[in-house]
């Protein structure tokens, strides 16, 4: 009687680690693929100004020493694509600045009732 209830616990125990691993990878998965989409967009706006940024950190020797697992490059590099980052925020903010004054000016200016209807 005994081996019949440890061979049926033992079925039930492995369909609920099936049941718990799936359940694990569907809520793994869409945070996976979301951290890789971030790292990929991350990647993608800061490669063009990347040479420029660790050059001038190099250049002024900013960051050149090791801080916890980072070496001087890792580190160099990590700076400058926050660095990089941070001037886009800063670069999109006043371009959307600059842009509103400048369709509020043709709205006050021309009497226009909307920006679109003056491109129209």
């Amino acid at each position: 009687m005994d081996f019949f209830f440890n061979k049926c616990y033992v079925f039930f125990w492995r369909v609920d680690v099936k049941k718990y691993f799936v359940t694990g990878l569907v809520i793994l998965l869409p945070l996976m693929l979301t951290l890789v989409v971030v790292g990929f967009i991350f990647n993608i706006l800061t490669e063009p100004f990347l040479g420029l940024t660790k050059g001038i950190l190099a250049h002024y020797n900013l960051l050149d020493t090791h801080f916890l697992f980072l070496t001087p490059d890792h580190l160099q590099t990590l700076a400058s694509q926050i660095l990089i980052l941070i001037v886009l925020l800063i670069v999109t903010i006043l371009l959307g600045m600059v842009g509103r004054w400048f369709s509020f000016t043709i709205y006050c200016v021309c009497g226009i009732t909307s920006f679109t209807g003056f491109l129209l």
